[in-house]
């Protein structure tokens, strides 16, 4: 038991996604095999979700079970190098913005792996749009958002009393008023509303656009999209796709149709259409 809880304790340290059933799991096949020759392939199926995680699992399994532990410089650059984001400071007078902390890094928002970690040091410019991972990064990121956003439509313990709710719940104490009850305040249903340029000083970043705006409608209820440049067209029922690239084939062809290419932005026209 003790080399499966060391193997774990390893991956994790690789930034190897490893649960508490995971390593029940790799208990039970360490007995079948006992280091057996499939031993590797056998602990492998179980806790390698990713085969971007293959590499690091072949390392923590040599470490733990023959003892060769990698340092070569490589290594432990690329370790080095994962386990925090590196920024980049001019040597220039700082703004005042750059001083004051608004929001928190996204690194320290959310739960970030080896790999997120790694495309957020990514040129913006040089990202694959289509990359599964990113499209996790800002599912991630949409949840958390929603999530603080749902703490204001939680009801508080202070409020307006609820008179018949209140003379209801303290009948079986002989109708004494015992237990107030408090009335609940009613929740608005709100829209969320994503507009997107799409006009040509855009091109370079509307896929990534594209990506938030598909994650965000699985995230938010109730939510409406529209690309915009001088006009505005709304984009809502092509985006609903279970597939990532059927989706953006459905923009691909509205854009088209609309016109939408290359275009000149015009805020002023467009939002006047805008109901």
């Amino acid at each position: 038991m003790y080399k499966i809880l060391e193997l774990s304790d390893n991956l994790r340290r690789k930034g190897v996604p490893v649960s508490i059933r995971s390593t029940k799991l790799a208990y039970s096949v360490y007995e079948i095999f006992n280091k057996g020759e499939h031993l590797r392939r056998a602990l492998a199926s179980v806790y390698v979700k990713d085969k971007r995680h293959m590499e690091l699992f072949q390392e923590a399994f040599d470490e733990v079970f023959h003892g060769k532990e990698k340092k070569s410089e490589e290594t432990q650059l690329r370790v080095r190098r994962d386990s925090r984001i590196k920024t980049e400071k001019t040597k220039d007078m700082p703004l005042v913005e750059d001083e004051l902390d608004f929001q928190p890094p996204i690194e320290e928002l959310l739960d970030l792996d080896r790999d997120e970690r790694s495309l957020l040091e990514m040129d913006v410019s040089r990202l694959d749009f289509f990359d599964t991972r990113l499209f996790e990064l800002c599912k991630k990121l949409g949840l958390k958002i929603a999530n603080r956003r749902s703490r204001r439509f939680k009801g508080s313990k202070f409020g307006r009393p609820d008179i018949r709710k209140s003379i209801r719940k303290n009948l079986k104490c002989g109708g004494a008023l015992i237990e107030l009850v408090n009335k609940k305040p009613p929740v608005k249903k709100s829209q969320h509303i994503f507009l997107c340029d799409v006009s040509g000083s855009c091109d370079w970043i509307s896929n990534w656009f594209f990506c938030i705006v598909y994650a965000a409608q699985h995230t938010f209820y109730n939510s409406r999209f529209f690309d915009f440049d001088n006009k505005i067209v709304e984009t809502t029922k092509a985006l609903q796709e279970d597939d990532l690239l059927a989706a953006f084939q459905n923009l691909r062809v509205s854009r088209q149709q609309n016109m939408m290419l290359h275009g000149t932005s015009n805020m002023y026209t467009a939002f006047k259409e805008f109901k």
